[in-house]
C-alpha cells in the first residue's frame, strides 16, 4: 500500500493486523513523485514476504506495483470496495472486500486471510 491519502485509513487499521501476525509492514513508495524509480519498489516486492494492496481508489501507482507483482511471479492479497476495482488479470488473485465505513470488519478478515496463508505458505511462518 502505498502512504497516500486515499489509502491512509486503510493502511492504519491493517498495521496491527500484520504485525500481530509477525508481519513488518512497508509502504511502498509513491510511483508518481518527482524522481521517484522503480528500482526501490521492484526490490521491496521481490523481498516481501507477502504483499498487501488496495485497489479500492484505483491508484495508477497500485496498478503499476501490481503488474510487477505479476512479473515477478508474486501472489498479493488484494483489498477493494468492490470486485469491479479490480483489473482483469486480477480477478483471479485471492481479494478481501470491505466497506470502508467498517475497517473493523476488514481487520477481521484480513486477520483470517494471513492465518490461512500462514498456515499454507511456509516461508511465510513466524
Amino acid at each position: 500500500l502505498p502512504p497516500g491519502s486515499g489509502h491512509v485509513r486503510v493502511y492504519d487499521a491493517i498495521r496491527p493486523v500484520l504485525e500481530d501476525c509477525g508481519l513488518r509492514p512497508t509502504p511502498v513508495p509513491d510511483l508518481y513523485r518527482p524522481g521517484e524509480t522503480l528500482c526501490p519498489v521492484w526490490h521491496q516486492l521481490r523481498s516481501a514476504e507477502l504483499i498487501v494492496a488496495d485497489t479500492s481508489t484505483r491508484d495508477p501507482g497500485v496498478a503499476c506495483a501490481l503488474g510487477l507483482c505479476l512479473a515477478l511471479k508474486r501472489r498479493p492479497l488484494l483489498l477493494t470496495h468492490d470486485a469491479g476495482d479490480l483489473l482483469g488479470g486480477l480477478r483471479t488473485v485471492e481479494a478481501i472486500r470491505y466497506d470502508p465505513v467498517d475497517l473493523q470488519q476488514l481487520q477481521g478478515d484480513l486477520r483470517r486471510a494471513l492465518l490461512d496463508r500462514l498456515e499454507t505458505v511456509p516461508a511465510l511462518r513466524a
